[in-house]
């Protein structure tokens, strides 16, 4: 449940909240930094296999990047408030 919470609020960009429910959850800490392109590389072999329930990889196949969360973000927000 944490870690489905977590990935909710780094999708809506809420980064404190994600990182606390990420600290309560038992999820690997491999799926965290695969978000991170900077650091994933040297960290994550492309033969490293990760565990997860279905539900936490279903909303992870939506994921990218915690940069094109970011800017997807920054765009829609500017959409919302743009007059």
């Amino acid at each position: 449940m944490y870690a489905r919470l977590a990935l909710k609020c780094i999708s809506e960009t809420l980064f404190d909240d994600a990182a606390d429910h990420f600290l309560k959850s038992t999820l690997d800490p491999r799926i965290l930094i695969r978000l991170f392109l900077e650091i994933r590389g040297s960290m994550i072999a492309p033969t490293d296999t990760v565990l997860i329930f279905k539900g936490v990889a279903d909303q992870l196949d939506s994921f990218q990047s915690i940069g094109d969360i970011s800017m997807h973000y920054i765009a829609f927000s500017w959409l919302l408030n743009a007059d």
